[in-house]
């Protein structure tokens, strides 16, 4: 939605709102302790290790974590203290950024709380710790969007500069809403009836032209994507799946603050003191009830660290031991305990090689209780999980027994990526531009 640019809301105090939401939110998230999920673990691993050797873990787009590490640098605080105001000073410029895209005059004090009382609503308030990148990618794009006007050499610089941002920020939703800016940007130009042309859009279909040739563009990458497997085994799926994962996610988020601003510039009883008290109850009401929603378990994690640190400290494994583990259990105790594990991978294994298999059963506990297997092959580390050497493993996959365990021990293998997808080695080499 365009507006004129009149009456423009005052920056400086739109700036102040979202150092006031950062902060509320950063309180929200501290208090509501730590997440479990994957996403958060590998930021804070990568944080933890760029910190501390100056080298990332795992390879993604580079402008989410150096927003991460200046802020935690800034506030001089911990790495997941750090990780909150980051989480929630880009979730708060992107509400804000999403109300100045759809509201370009001065803001009243209820515009403000509006954006407050999205943030705590229960469908958006816990959407950093899953779509960090993502949001980050939109705030430029909707940057992008709001200071569009290509009508200097210097729009012309900020328009390349946005778009570098977003692009370093999460190419895969780079691609997709790319495309909508520029189909955006195409409707806004085609509408605007000025006296004189601009110095990049003489003619009216030079607009058109741009999003022809961006179109074209967006279907040829997408099946350079796919057929050279950029992101992975169904590149072209997981493009779709992440734009419809996200449109689906942060829709409500549009919605909300549209039908906001609509009500509040429609309907000017609204703009009042009595109308403000109402949506402060609401947003401690929402606050409150989404609170202790959503929390993921850590209890497994935290008796897993324990085990393997008692199996290390008590000599049954060695120092030299290389453990593997999935994606979640090997941030986890990186970030928890400076556990090197290794993310599971294809390569090549030794007898010093041991593997985190999950989702036992009690069968396949029995089996190895009752074969006659040396006890410092195999490490129960909670009632469905267990540690495995290399030694044992090929045992087992050489089996001509088809049970249960070797089953389960084949399809976990199965599972491993074969190497770096084009999508991380690029971004192994964009990190290095950076130092990381």
């Amino acid at each position: 939605m365009y507006f004129e640019r009149e009456d423009k809301p005052k920056i400086t105090l739109v700036i102040l709102s979202i150092i006031f939401l950062s902060i509320c939110l950063s309180f929200y998230y501290h208090f509501r302790g730590e997440t479990g999920n994957n996403d958060s673990y590998r930021r804070l691993a990568n944080l933890k290790s760029l910190q501390e050797s100056g080298q990332l873990r795992t390879f993604y787009e580079p402008i989410p974590i150096l927003l991460s590490l200046i802020l935690k640098k800034i506030s001089f605080s911990g790495y997941m203290v750090g990780y909150h105001i980051s989480l929630a000073f880009s979730f708060s410029s992107f509400l804000h950024m999403i109300m100045l895209t759809f509201y370009r005059k001065e803001w009243k004090s209820n515009h403000y709380f509006i954006v407050y009382l999205t943030a705590f609503m229960p469908f958006s308030v816990h959407l950093p710790y899953y779509f960090y990148e993502e949001i980050i990618c939109m705030f430029f794009l909707l940057l992008l969007n709001y200071t569009f006007k290509l009508e200097t050499i210097s729009d012309l610089f900020v328009l390349f500069l946005l778009t570098v941002f977003a692009f370093l920020s999460h190419i895969a939703i780079f691609f997709s809403g790319y495309l909508l800016f520029v189909a955006f940007a195409t409707f806004k130009k085609n509408q605007e009836k000025k006296s004189k042309p601009t110095v990049f859009f003489k003619k009216k279909n030079i607009a058109m032209r741009i999003l022809i040739a961006y179109l074209f563009f967006f279907i040829l990458t997408s099946v350079l994507i796919s057929y050279f497997d950029f992101f992975g085994t169904s590149s072209f799926g997981f493009l779709f799946n992440s734009s419809f994962d996200v449109a689906y996610r942060f829709f409500p988020i549009f919605l909300a603050l549209f039908i906001g601003q609509y009500l509040l510039r429609s309907e000017k009883e609204l703009n009042t003191s009595g109308t403000t008290a109402v949506v402060v109850l609401l947003i401690v009401v929402s606050g409150y009830f989404t609170y202790n929603t959503n929390k993921d378990d850590l209890e497994s994690l935290k008796r897993m660290d324990a085990e393997i640190q008692s199996l290390k400290g008590s000599g049954r494994l060695s120092n030299s031991t290389i453990l593997h583990g999935s994606s979640l259990i090997s941030n986890y105790l990186y970030y928890h305990s400076g556990e090197n594990i290794v993310a599971n991978r294809i390569g090549e294994f030794t007898e010093k090689d041991y593997f985190i298999v999950e989702n036992l059963s009690g069968t396949e506990r029995v089996y190895l209780d009752r074969k006659n297997i040396a006890s410092n092959l195999y490490f129960f580390l909670d009632n469905n999980t267990v540690l495995l050497s290399w030694s044992l493993i090929e045992r087992l996959r050489n089996e001509k027994e088809n049970n249960d365990l070797k089953v389960v021990v084949t399809n976990h293998f199965e599972t491993f990526p074969k190497g770096l997808t084009p999508h991380e080695k690029l971004n192994r080499s964009l990190n290095s531009i950076f130092g990381m």
